[in-house]
């Protein structure tokens, strides 16, 4: 099952993220879409969604891209992870363009 929110994919990162009980957990998001589990029923949704009322959460880090980090060596495990989830999150909404 898709849920198309046209958000672009780091937008959609963060909103699977931020819905954990209802989204598949592995190559679940696209620009388009963020891929559902098969069988969630609406009061599913409406618990995973109103969870999300208390804040996003930011997308995972592949533990290969903080080893590809410039300096990965220098920085904390714990910085160089927030880091990069900063990165590939959407938290604020980014501006639509028009091109």
């Amino acid at each position: 099952m898709r849920w198309y929110a046209w958000a672009g994919h780091r937008a959609n990162a963060t909103l699977a993220a931020s819905l954990p009980s209802v989204v598949l957990r592995h190559r679940s998001v696209d620009d388009r879409f963020v891929r559902l589990q098969d069988g969630i029923t609406l009061q599913d949704w409406r618990v995973a969604s109103q969870d999300v009322g208390a804040g996003l959460t930011l997308p995972h880090v592949d533990p290969h891209a903080v080893r590809g980090l410039k300096f990965a060596e220098a920085l904390p495990a714990r910085l160089a992870e927030a880091t990069l989830a900063a990165r590939l999150g959407d938290a604020e909404g980014s501006p639509c363009s028009s091109e």
